[in-house]
């Protein structure tokens, strides 16, 4: 089977691991790289444990925890860049 991205299925190599006290499941060039990869470290709006904080991230968060999952936002409707932020669209926000 050829997945959407053109990659044979049987390609994309996993890996079994605790996370947070969960048996989890990765694609093995993938473990680790959350950080990386998530726009909302790179947006304004993210204010961890703060009343104000960015509804959708909070809620995607709530997920993650209740459900054990990973999951980094590639794509945001709402994403204003931070300070630091250096990306290449200037129409961002």
């Amino acid at each position: 089977m050829v997945l959407k991205s053109g990659i044979a299925a049987d390609a994309i190599k996993t890996e079994t691991y605790e996370h947070y006290g969960t048996l989890v499941h990765v694609q093995s060039k993938l473990k680790g790289k959350f950080w990386d990869h998530c726009l909302c470290w790179h947006c304004s709006k993210l204010k961890p444990g703060e009343p104000d904080n960015c509804r959708i991230a909070q809620e995607l968060y709530e997920l993650c925890i209740r459900e054990s999952l990973v999951t980094p936002v590639h794509e945001c409707p709402v994403f204003v860049p931070s300070k630091e932020f250096k990306g290449d669209d200037q129409n961002s926000g």
